[in-house]
């Protein structure tokens, strides 16, 4: 069986280097001679969604009430074209909506800008020409911008992989260029899905790769290396900042572990065996208090992990939810997730499974391989082929309460909310903005 890449839903790190360019070793906040502090930037607001599964890291977006019933004809309200393809989600941050896009044509990797209020391009900023792997190196369902931008209410961020290498930029909120850093050289066998996080005055990045790969942290006003991490087969996933009993952590799934890391230095914490067939981890970590749950496709599955100081351990462990690309939400102790693979769309099954547990309490097909969020207490999901669809999120029952098509294509980026409004996109080149407050 070909594998599938898992596309558009990951936060990446650095990756494994050809000798004389840039070569994977460990970097130290002594050695960088970077200082991490209380970041001094602006802060976006609560009610933007301005990076990977929005304010909190979860996939909710809070105290935003959505109806249920509406339509397209009533409520989307802008559609633009976008200048190429990509799988990252839109991100909103102020009154601009914000893209990472690709022309495979002209092979051009650029950020965009959107007016959240009309759809109109407000502007484009190339960052890379040039260079693009092979389709030797690139899953053919794949686009040459997969990750979800990061944005600080001050500076956007994001990383493409072009000339063989990863190059990080970050530009203000206007487009200009503040800096770019290669962080490494990189040897691709799907592509790459970057989506940066932010930590005080650090952005972390990471890189799959299939010779190894790694976990970086750029200082946000210079571009300089703060630390980065020993080489990993790292995955395609995202990684989480989180609290462990007043710790600062991070999370992230590579292809070997588990791994959490202090992102005050890049120190390991603790690590977690979990593989996944033909090395596809694609999914970020969910952490609650001290729990930790993994999911993944090909029928890896999912288990329940216990954090303490530097120990972890296994609750339990079964099939009952595997995550091929798009990551489960957790809500009121229940997760609600697409549990199956993309090349079997159709017996990909959206699935609700007790948290602490693992116990199935419901799964259904119809949507394919989709993606979902949740705020008021319900799911918003977006079907593989376009259908927006509000169900609840309910362990006891599936019930649907809208369903409108509002894309074409093939959707597999996750859907955000702001504001009262939902911006979704296709990978071939579609943005909508519903306003679900009408």
């Amino acid at each position: 069986m070909k594998p599938f890449l898992p596309l558009a839903f990951a936060l990446a790190l650095t990756v494994g280097c050809r000798p004389g360019s840039n070569p994977v070793g460990e970097v130290t906040v002594e050695s960088s001679g970077v200082k991490i502090t209380a970041s001094n930037f602006a802060t976006a607001a609560d009610s933007d969604w301005a990076s990977w599964r929005g304010p909190a890291g979860n996939g909710i977006a809070i105290d935003q009430p959505i109806p249920t019933s509406w339509s397209a004809d009533k409520n989307v309200i802008w559609h633009s074209n976008v200048p190429g393809r990509g799988h990252g989600s839109p991100i909103v941050s102020g009154d601009q909506v914000f893209l990472a896009t690709a022309d495979e044509r002209k092979q051009e990797q650029s950020i965009v800008a959107f007016s959240r209020e009309d759809g109109a391009l407000r502007w484009q900023t190339t960052i890379s020409v040039g260079g693009f792997p092979g389709s030797s190196q690139m899953h053919t369902k794949s686009t040459h911008a997969n990750g979800t931008l990061a944005c600080d209410g001050s500076q956007l961020y994001c990383a493409f992989l072009a000339n063989g290498e990863i190059t990080a930029v970050a530009l203000d909120l206007d487009g200009n260029e503040i800096w770019k850093r290669v962080i490494c050289t990189f040897n691709s066998k799907f592509g790459y899905a970057p989506s940066p996080a932010l930590y005080k005055s650090t952005v972390i990045f990471a890189a799959d790769n299939h010779g190894g790969g790694c976990i970086a942290a750029l200082d946000r006003k210079s571009g300089k290396i703060v630390w980065k991490t020993k080489k990993f087969r790292a995955g395609y996933g995202s990684a989480v900042h989180f609290l462990n009993q007043d710790q600062q952590r991070i999370a992230v799934l590579n292809n070997d572990v588990l791994l959490v890391l202090d992102p005050a230095d890049g120190r390991e914490v603790a690590h977690y065996p979990w593989e996944t067939s033909f090395a596809t981890s694609a999914t970020t970590p969910i952490v609650s208090g001290t729990t930790i749950f993994l999911s993944t496709g090909y029928k890896r599955g999912c288990t329940l992990l216990e954090l303490t100081g530097d120990k972890l351990r296994q609750t339990y462990e079964n099939k009952n939810m595997a995550n091929h690309m798009a990551n489960c939400v957790l809500w009121k102790g229940h997760l609600y997730g697409f549990s199956g693979n993309a090349h079997t769309a159709r017996l990909v099954e959206l699935t609700a499974i007790d948290y602490l547990t693992g116990e199935k309490k419901w799964s259904a097909r119809g949507l394919g391989c989709g993606s979902l969020m949740l705020a008021d207490g319900k799911l918003i999901c977006l079907s593989d082929k376009g259908e927006l669809v509000i169900i609840a999120a309910d362990p006891k029952e599936r019930k649907e309460f809208a369903r409108t098509k509002i894309l074409d294509g093939k959707c597999w980026t996750v859907p955000v909310l702001s504001g009262g409004r939902v911006y979704a996109r296709n990978s071939d080149g579609d943005v909508v903005c519903v306003d679900l407050r009408k």
